[in-house]
């Protein structure tokens, strides 16, 4: 169980940046 935790929040590391891009390039085109 402690094991899933520390995995979900490396994912959420892993995403974060993609998503905040994700969001900057929805911005500039619009």
């Amino acid at each position: 169980m402690e094991y899933s935790w520390f995995r979900f929040m490396l994912l959420a590391v892993c995403l974060f940046p993609a998503v905040v891009e994700c969001r900057i390039r929805h911005y500039k085109f619009n």
